[in-house]
């Protein structure tokens, strides 16, 4: 399994890049969300912290000990976790803050803001990490790790997420893929408050808001198919 998620891994940077050099022009990005390629890339480099953070958000938290101790005392346990992570969140909002803002005074970068979107579009970001970590959570105390799902997370999103290859440049049939991830709604519409596009956002900012909701519930019940397992086996170490 790991000899093959890495030739895949390789095989999707060098897609990744590929398909990226087709566009190296930045008309594609121009046309599509008012913005030069380099803009398009530092954006999606820089907000690509809140999606790809939930992953480990919690693992830190979730150590057997901890859990054994979690589960006697009332505080609830998804309340234990997200109280002990505020601060990371917090760290990887301020950190996408500097980043942004950084590249803008380095590189000269000129973007048109729409602040309520681009608030709205991070919370919901936001939204769809923890349940990533939620997901990741409940998947590892049940089957001790979360290769598959950090697999999907980091290799496909930098493909088929829309984070730094533009999805018209994509295959049509690629295109389907990226249409069900929930990144590409989220850089997508990031884009759509950074650069003035004519795209209209009602139409990606609703189903975004619906898949981070739908997401968020699905995670719900998979941490707690999790820590019902582990209640039921009294550990969740290797035996």
């Amino acid at each position: 399994m790991t000899m093959i998620v890495t030739i895949v891994n390789g095989v999707s940077g060098i897609l990744a890049y590929g398909f990226l050099g087709s566009s190296a022009i930045g008309s594609v990005t121009s046309t599509a969300y008012n913005m030069s390629l380099a803009s398009y890339l530092v954006s999606g480099v820089a907000f690509s912290p809140i999606v790809t953070s939930g992953l480990s958000t919690f693992s830190q938290y979730s150590s057997p000990s901890e859990i054994e101790d979690i589960l006697v005392t009332p505080i609830g346990f998804r309340g234990y976790i997200l109280a002990s992570s505020l601060f990371g969140f917090l760290t990887t909002l301020a950190e996408t803050a500097l980043f942004f803002g950084t590249s803008i005074f380095l590189l000269g970068l000129d973007y048109s803001y729409n602040l309520p979107l681009l608030a709205f579009t991070v919370l919901l970001g936001v939204v769809m990490s923890i349940s990533i970590g939620f997901l990741a959570l409940g998947m590892r105390l049940v089957y001790k790790q979360t290769a598959l799902l950090s697999w999907l997370l980091f290799s496909m999103t930098g493909l088929v997420g829309n984070m730094i290859v533009p999805v018209q440049v994509l295959p049509e049939a690629v295109r389907y893929v990226t249409y069900i991830t929930p990144q590409y709604y989220f850089f997508t519409v990031i884009r759509i408050a950074l650069g003035n596009s004519a795209v209209p956002v009602t139409s990606l900012l609703v189903p975004f808001a619906l898949y981070s909701i739908l997401l968020f519930g699905a995670s719900l019940y998979v941490l707690s198919r999790g820590l019902k397992f582990v209640k039921r086996n009294g550990t969740h170490r290797w035996t």
